[in-house]
């Protein structure tokens, strides 16, 4: 489920996905905002990405 917060400092498109924000924003630290989101959003993990296909076919290999 993604969350989304509504950013003060970006005027044209303000409404940031929280994982976007906690990856890119300088300001998140002490942004208010942000901070009440991330304590209550529940923590999402990153997906895994394989870096090429024989490294996929091993690891679904028996």
């Amino acid at each position: 489920m993604s969350v989304y917060i509504v950013c003060p400092r970006k005027r044209s498109a303000p409404r940031v996905n929280i994982l976007v924000c906690r990856r890119k924003c300088d300001f998140k630290d002490d942004c208010q905002v942000y901070r009440e989101e991330s304590q209550s959003a529940p923590s999402e993990t990153e997906p895994v990405m394989i870096a090429d296909h024989e490294s996929a076919a091993a690891a679904s290999a028996p």
